[in-house]
């Protein structure tokens, strides 16, 4: 439920309820999508992004919706996941000697929190050459991070801060350093050749972070860092287990921050993985009915 001035305020959507997902295989439920089609793929053998989402990783975080860290062999690579690195590293070598990659290819670096990765300088070297997407938690400036971003301007940062406030990066990351964040952010901005090369995503967690001065504050910080968008997204563990009513207060909320971003000229990026094509046009439908209602404070 968002709150305004500390009173709950939500849309009257009784009749709008957001349906849950049909249940059933993934094959019936996708063939139910009015996107669904056969597509005309053009295929040109070559490849146009590889994600490096290798684990055992380490972090910083205690991020309240991650599981990954529940198990400790997913904490930090050792000795027994070190050959397997080493075949991994031979492995993408190989590749970017093989002249397989596109001229628009792309790496992502999501293998825990690269900046204190014990291969950290091994995936650096690796992406050199290549835009890459680096997801971080901002806990730390790298300078090998901050150069990769100077060297390459269709490289980025990607931070889920999901937060507008200290009290609240706390309470959703379980550390206490919203100032360092931001405070490397900017220092990331400065490094960057042009805007557009810090991107955001925002989890809404109801009841957590669905406050206005958690939203008002965020957007803002979006705004001074001149963000390539903001991902609205949600915590995926319960998406499917919801109630309707619980699905109706996350759409709602969600829509709030979704009418700020376009009202503060802050893009925004919807994305099938996060929210089904009801809840988007739910919440689009949302928004646009509290910008024509004046609804967003101040």
């Amino acid at each position: 439920m968002l709150l305004i001035n500390g009173k709950p305020c939500c849309l009257k959507a009784n009749s709008m309820a957001v349906p849950p997902p049909p249940p059933g295989s993934v094959i019936s439920y996708c063939s139910k999508c009015p996107l669904y089609r056969k597509a005309e793929w053009n295929p040109d053998g070559l490849i146009h992004q590889i994600s490096l989402g290798v684990y055992p990783s380490p972090c910083q975080c205690h991020c309240i919706y991650c599981h990954v860290y529940d198990t400790h062999d997913y904490i930090t690579p050792n000795s027994r996941t070190a050959e397997a690195y080493e075949h991994l590293f031979e492995l993408l070598e190989l590749i970017k000697r093989s002249n397989l990659l596109a001229p628009d290819f792309m790496w992502q670096v999501t293998c825990g929190e690269i900046s204190i990765h014990p291969y950290k300088k091994r995936f650096l070297d690796l992406v050199q050459g290549w835009p890459a997407m680096f997801f971080t938690n901002s806990f730390k400036y790298d300078e090998g991070i901050a150069q990769h971003l100077h060297d390459h301007p269709y490289s980025q940062i990607f931070l889920s801060m999901d937060a507008g406030t200290p009290e609240t990066w706390h309470k959703v990351k379980g550390v206490d350093n919203f100032e360092q964040i931001t405070s490397n952010l900017v220092k990331y901005y400065n490094a960057a050749t042009k805007a557009g090369q810090i991107r955001l995503k925002y989890i809404v967690l109801p009841g957590i972070n669905d406050n206005w001065e958690d939203f008002t504050s965020f957007v803002n910080i979006a705004k001074l860092l001149k963000v390539q968008s903001v991902q609205i997204s949600r915590d995926y563990g319960n998406r499917v287990s919801m109630s309707p009513e619980e699905r109706t207060t996350l759409v709602s909320a969600a829509a709030y921050l979704l009418a700020l971003c376009q009202c503060s000229g802050v893009p925004v990026l919807l994305l099938d993985i996060d929210y089904t094509i009801v809840e988007r046009e739910q919440m689009q439908k949302f928004a646009d009915e509290i910008l024509q209602r004046g609804l967003l404070p101040g």
